[in-house]
């Protein structure tokens, strides 16, 4: 006697799982989404990312859960304006002032009109988190 199986897929059921906020694909990605903040974090505590004078850049760094036509994804990231220069490395520029006539610090010998930056190395922090996210899958 044949054995015979019938398989019945539910589509909208299916589309559900996997593109719902609240389900079962999503609390995983939540979950590395934060599993990857917080590598970045110590990364960015010191070497081999960059030193830490203020904490802004660490306590900057955030996920956030997008669900749009394309599906549902995690978007990590850092709010600070010098994130990307510390990640990817400055290439020599120029400083000039922004409201005052002269550029001025604690221990210049004098004002400056402009100062030429040397740039600076990539001191990655986040791309290095992204190994973070691997793992498997943990249904919950």
């Amino acid at each position: 006697m044949p054995l015979t199986a019938r398989l019945v897929l539910n589509h909208a059921q299916i589309q559900q799982v996997l593109t719902s906020a609240e389900g079962p694909v999503a609390r995983d990605m939540i979950r590395r989404g934060q599993r990857v903040v917080d590598q970045a974090r110590v990364n960015a505590s010191g070497r081999p990312g960059p030193n830490v004078d203020s904490g802004r850049l660490r306590s900057s760094l955030h996920w956030r859960l997008v669900s749009g036509g394309a599906g549902i994804f995690i978007e990590v990231g850092t709010t600070v304006s010098y994130a990307r220069g510390l990640e990817f490395g400055n290439a020599p520029h120029v400083i000039r002032p922004r409201s005052k006539r002269a550029l001025y610090w604690k221990g210049a010998q004098h004002p400056y009109r402009l100062v030429n930056h040397p740039g600076n190395r990539p001191l990655p922090f986040l791309v290095p988190a992204l190994s973070a996210a691997h793992g498997s899958y943990v249904a919950t």
